[in-house]
């Protein structure tokens, strides 16, 4: 599984290129500078709402997860658009700002749901499995958490913003 979001702030251009220019020192002073450099190979959009992160699946799959779209699309690498879900909402399977996703060993997709304070399970088909976190200070709770990744345990590290921490779950939320 693979991860592409060079930014997470609002300021997307200027975050990216320092990015790249960063990505290519970095790539020179490890000799490949002789190598030549990534080509552009195709782009996508659509009825894309600000796409703030992708996830690439074993399978081929990239799932776009639209902050303000208050969804997640799956399509082929090619573009292909598979399946929708998510709208705008508290309930299950329902999104506030939606940011950033992670597909964990045991094939589930975990989305963190940023101005709804929470995490939210699904399979890679859309179903919802499970949500947990609430807006708080708390073990468990939130206040705006923006990222997630998952170890090769299936435990999940979310970054909880407001809180200016880290925490880690189980898969189960636990």
């Amino acid at each position: 599984m693979s991860r592409a979001n060079p930014s997470r702030n609002r300021n997307s251009l200027p975050a990216f290129l320092a990015f790249a220019t960063a990505l290519l020192i970095a790539h020179a002073a490890e000799g490949h500078a002789s190598e030549a450099p990534p080509v552009f190979w195709t782009s996508w959009s659509g009825s894309l709402v600000e796409p703030y992160d992708v996830i690439l699946d074993d399978l081929g799959n990239a799932f776009v997860i639209e902050e303000w779209g208050h969804r997640v699309d799956k399509f082929t690498v090619g573009g292909t658009l598979l399946a929708s879900w998510g709208s705008q909402g508290a309930g299950p399977g329902q999104f506030f700002a939606p940011t950033e996703g992670v597909i964990a060993p045991n094939g589930d997709f975990y989305i963190v749901d940023w101005r709804n304070h929470r995490v939210q399970r699904f399979t890679q088909s859309g179903s919802f499995v499970q949500a947990w976190g609430a807006l708080g200070s708390l073990p468990g709770d939130f206040n705006y958490p923006v990222g997630i990744a998952s170890d090769t345990n299936g435990l999940l590290y979310v970054t909880d913003s407001g809180n200016d921490r880290i925490e880690v779950f189980t898969p189960d939320g636990q």
